[in-house]
């Protein structure tokens, strides 16, 4: 994505429009399999449509975790780093969870609402900006546009374990930095 946001301003308009294709392509492709023997037969798209979301463990599992955010103070300022809460997810015979399967939100059970703004929302908003609007060097663009990716993946599961955390921070550095800064 963010290669088609530079190549668009500097290459023109056929190879921004392979670009895009391309990005269009692997996205069909993700959504809907490919048509081969060696392909499984459930599909994102398929799954998504025959699936309730209130029916999943995730779901529960989120619920629970709000269930524990009792007080106002809870929601607002988070139950700490360091908590846990009870899940419906039994992980090697252990029912106290440190992060949802959703590890998106887990920001917020920790933090509070004001730390998931600061640290998942906002960075959200500004290298979206930056990746649709105002562009900036590909590098940046690139540091942005992996900050979403691992708001993407840890919106569907994990991202809460140190490596995840690690890279979204530095990724996340990255698209903050001015393009003279780099080596």
């Amino acid at each position: 994505m963010a290669y088609w946001v530079a190549a668009r301003k500097k290459m023109g308009i056929a190879v921004s429009l392979l670009c895009l294709g391309a990005l269009a392509a692997t996205g069909w492709f993700a959504l809907f399999g490919a048509e081969s023997k060696t392909s499984s037969n459930v599909y994102v798209f398929e799954r998504l449509l025959q699936t309730s979301a209130k029916d999943e463990q995730r779901y529960l599992e989120v619920e629970l975790m709000f269930e524990d955010m009792e007080t106002a103070t809870d929601r607002w300022l988070g139950k700490g780093f360091g908590s846990r809460f009870w899940s419906c997810v039994v992980i090697e015979g252990e029912s106290l969870a440190l992060s949802p399967h959703i590890a998106l939100l887990t920001t917020w059970y920790k933090g509070g609402i004001l730390t998931f703004l600061a640290v998942i929302v906002l960075p959200v908003a500004v290298c979206l900006w930056r990746l649709i609007g105002s562009g900036g060097p590909p590098l940046q663009l690139a540091s942005g546009a992996s900050v979403l990716m691992y708001v993407l993946l840890s919106s569907l599961s994990g991202g809460w374990h140190f490596p995840n955390l690690f890279t979204y921070g530095a990724f996340l550095a990255l698209s903050e930095r001015s393009v003279t800064e780099f080596p």
